[in-house]
């Protein structure tokens, strides 16, 4: 047999050389309780897919655990705890010696090349790259950063007011509320982190914030940093999605003030609570009496932002007000178990859908979305006639959670659940999709 199909040592080497300078594929993990647990999926030709879990382990895990940002992995868990991937499998009998800094520097199967189906895509459990530690919820506490040697306390004076926002944003909190030192109650008994956070604030995870070289300053056990981020709930209603409104501040709940609460902040935190917006707010007193703090927050929001802490607000602190004025909202509630938004345009009536599912904002994923998709979304959100139908450019896609891949609407339906969902593996590739409505039709 003759040689001349044969390629020289050269040219390997140079094949790979190509392949290691094409950049690390990006990777996610869908579906599960955070950014930081989940369905394994790579991109690979602009598309998403999966991994299959064939030869899986916690060393292929903690690569992707490390390229997210997301501290050291708790377990490479199978599939059955998240819903099944859609499109394509992407790798198969992938192999890490834990040590590369992208799952696709792995050894791995070519692309495309499986035996396997979505019921074996791989997942991944990481501890996540900050926690809030010593508090009185997982939202405030003592702030500690995961690195290779484990969790580090953050000494104060590398700590600064855009990177208790950014961690309260990564733990999915809210708003930070105060920095401020460890109390002798939740002092640590470990290392401490030896960088400085330089966050500029609108990171959305602290793993991305830069870092500043290790400092040689020495600082103590009683000189780390504590956050305390804000959540919020509505209480006493005849649903979830109605009642009076209450924030957590420092562990304790407490009530708004309706002289500075309005539609538009009613409308912020329905969305943000995953219940749809607002229909109305009644008058103070309307959901009975509160207990505890009458908070004087006054949000300026827009109506357009997704959760409360991204509208402009003014400083916690006591309030002349009393319980017989607290605020309250009464919600259009989540139809069917699965509410809608539209986010990133200049109302809430245009801009990219989203649908609540199982506790989490997902962006919703299609090949044909058309104009009965979009009349049903408008309908759905009460927001009168769709003018247009449309696939969100690659460079403004999202990059969080998938709710919903697939739905075809005869354009009638009530709901956008209320449509073909069931539909059989896609061939096409799947783009996140908006929708432009004619305007807001208010409820009176």
């Amino acid at each position: 047999m003759g040689t001349e199909g044969l390629l020289s040592p050269q040219v390997l080497w140079l094949l790979l050389w190509v392949q290691l300078c094409r950049g690390a594929a990006e990777v996610r993990l869908a579906d599960g309780s955070g950014r930081c647990d989940g369905r394994v999926e790579v991109k690979h030709q602009d598309q998403w897919g999966t991994v299959c879990r064939f030869n899986w382990d916690e060393k292929d895990a903690a690569v992707v655990c490390k390229q997210l940002g997301c501290g050291s992995v708790i377990s490479a868990v199978p599939n059955e705890r998240f819903v099944l991937g859609s499109g394509p499998i992407w790798l198969d009998y992938v192999g890490c010696r834990g040590t590369e800094s992208a799952l696709s520097d792995c050894t791995h199967t070519e692309w495309g090349e499986h035996s396997c189906t979505h019921s074996d895509d791989a997942g991944v459990t990481c501890t996540g790259f900050v926690r809030l530690v010593g508090g009185d919820s997982r939202c405030s506490g003592r702030v500690e950063i995961n690195d290779r040697d484990g969790w580090k306390s953050v000494c104060d004076s590398h700590f600064g007011a855009k990177a208790a926002d950014v961690v309260c944003r990564d733990l999915q909190c809210g708003r930070a509320l105060s920095v401020t030192r460890a109390s002798p109650s939740g002092e640590g008994i470990g290392p401490i982190w030896d960088r400085e956070l330089q966050c500029v604030g609108d990171e959305s995870t602290l793993s991305s914030c830069p870092m500043g070289t290790p400092q040689d300053q020495p600082c103590t056990q009683t000189s780390t940093a504590a956050v305390s981020c804000t959540r919020f709930r509505l209480v006493n209603g005849s649903t979830p999605c109605m009642g009076r409104v209450e924030v957590e501040v420092q562990g304790t709940w407490g009530t708004l003030c309706a002289s500075r609460w309005d539609l538009l902040d009613a409308h912020v935190l329905c969305h943000h609570l995953g219940c749809g917006f607002a229909v109305s707010v009644p008058e103070g007193g309307h959901f009975g009496r509160g207990t505890g703090p009458v908070w004087s927050d006054s949000f300026h929001c827009e109506g357009t932002e997704s959760s409360l802490d991204q509208c402009p607000v003014t400083a916690l602190g006591a309030s002349p007000c009393f319980h017989e004025n607290d605020a309250a909202v009464i919600c259009s509630g989540p139809p069917h178990n699965a509410s809608l938004r539209l986010v990133g345009g200049g109302s809430r009536c245009d801009g990219h859908v989203e649908i609540f599912q199982r506790g989490t904002w997902g962006r919703v994923l299609d090949d044909q979305w058309d104009m009965e998709d979009a009349s049903v979304v408008c309908r759905q959100l009460r927001c009168g006639e769709a003018e247009a139908a449309y696939t969100v450019p690659r460079a403004k896609r999202g990059t969080g959670p998938v709710g919903l891949r697939g739905v075809r609407c005869a354009g009638h339906e009530a709901s956008l659940s209320l449509c073909n969902t069931s539909l059989p593996e896609a061939t096409g590739i799947m783009e996140d999709v908006g929708a432009v409505c004619q305007g807001e039709q208010r409820v009176h």
